[in-house]
């Protein structure tokens, strides 16, 4: 319609021609961006499939040599030292904190009680305690700013008024008692963050040989390269290598195939 409306009423063969061309040019922006729009797109679509291919093979690789590994089983032992404690904060996308992200279960005092069993109070609360009936009778935690030593013992009870729940007691102590410790470490590599895949390895060790007697290797992979939009945490959309447990409490019940704790009544 333009260029018809310009045709009719510009006079002049010249003047006609290069008006019906500024139409033209004008008219062409549009299919032009969007032209590029749509190959900037398919340059981006064909970009992350390569990269997700790429990720995909190393952690394929990375599995093969994901597992548990136990070397010894120990019946009836009372208590481990815990010798790392998983962080309260949670690490949703830091892509290069070496931190365990694979690990990560539940952290601070929660990782503290994770590993124990109720070991009074249980007539308070019959389903808390029945929830509580496997466990070690005590965790000990080195405190690394105080170099203090702490030991951990769950109980139920009512803490200001509130329905008896299970609950962490401590007290410092001088020496450890556990012959057996409890530590983790983050194995990813820099080529493993860059595609967002991150590793960790869980250990049992023999405190009095220093020799490891469980371990557990694993590995986990965010399909999403990183993906935040719409609120998404990349480490928490991670899967992780088939067959593996990661559910609450994973840590503790990995160790407790191991180190076989005592049973509450």
């Amino acid at each position: 319609m333009a260029l018809a409306l310009v045709l009719w009423r510009v006079k002049g063969k010249t003047a006609k021609t290069i008006a019906a061309l500024v139409v033209l040019g004008i008219a062409s922006i549009l299919p032009i961006q969007g032209y590029w729009a749509y190959e900037k797109e398919k340059e981006a679509a064909n970009a992350y499939r390569e990269r997700l291919a790429n990720a995909q093979a190393l952690f394929d690789e990375r599995c093969k040599t994901a597992g548990e590994k136990i070397y010894k089983t120990v019946d009836n032992v009372e208590g481990a030292l815990l010798m790392k404690i998983r962080p309260d904060k949670v690490n949703f996308f830091d892509q290069y904190a070496m931190d365990d992200p694979y690990g990560r279960d539940v952290g601070g005092r929660g990782y503290i009680g994770s590993f124990l069993r109720a070991v009074s109070g249980t007539e308070l609360n019959k389903r808390v305690a029945e929830g509580r009936r496997v466990g070690f009778s005590y965790v000990e935690v080195s405190d690394i700013a105080s170099k203090k030593l702490y030991r951990y013992t769950g109980v139920i009870k009512s803490v200001d008024g509130r329905d008896p729940n299970f609950e962490l007691e401590i007290v410092e102590v001088t020496n450890p008692s556990a012959v057996y410790g409890i530590t983790y470490e983050d194995i990813s590599t820099k080529e493993d963050r860059d595609h967002w895949i991150a590793g960790g390895l869980l250990k049992i060790l023999n405190l009095q040989t220093n020799s490891v007697i469980a371990e557990r290797t694993g590995y986990i992979f965010d399909r999403g390269l990183g993906s935040t939009e719409g609120g998404r945490g990349p480490w928490e959309a991670a899967e992780a290598c088939s067959g593996v447990d990661r559910k609450y409490g994973h840590n503790a019940r990995f160790v407790f195939k191991a180190l076989k704790p005592t049973e509450g009544k």
